[in-house]
């Protein structure tokens, strides 16, 4: 009968590490999508500002910056 108890109580202890190892993976996992989603937002496209900028720069960009 001891070594039910003894069987039961390593079962839980397995349990409970097993889902302190999945918390942590799912918390690192969320972080590192999260960082990529806003890493994602930002391109070389992402500002275009025309303003203030001196013809022959833009006549350039027209000709070698397009979006695909």
């Amino acid at each position: 009968m001891i070594k039910d108890k003894d069987s039961a109580a390593d079962a839980d202890d397995l349990e409970s590490e097993l889902n302190a190892m999945y918390s942590d993976y799912k918390t690192r996992r969320s972080e590192r999508d999260a960082k990529f989603r806003v890493d994602e937002g930002f391109n070389r496209y992402t500002f275009r500002d025309t303003e203030n900028l001196p013809d022959w720069f833009l006549e350039d960009e027209k000709e070698h910056s397009k979006i695909n």
